[in-house]
């Protein structure tokens, strides 16, 4: 799994917020599933937005 944090100073920029994204593999039979999450934290309001992409 890795972690990797995203730049958001070229669109609009909001403070307070940490966007990232997770990816990793997951042990299905007979191969293996990737995936991708895209999440923003807000953290004011301490909401989370995920956003899952394949």
């Amino acid at each position: 799994m890795s972690v990797t944090l995203l730049d958001r100073s070229g669109g609009a920029h909001r403070y307070n917020s940490l966007a990232f994204e997770l990816r990793g593999m997951i042990r299905v039979d007979p191969y293996p599933l990737e995936f991708m999450v895209q999440s923003t934290l807000d953290l004011e309001s301490s909401r989370m937005h995920a956003a899952i992409r394949r």
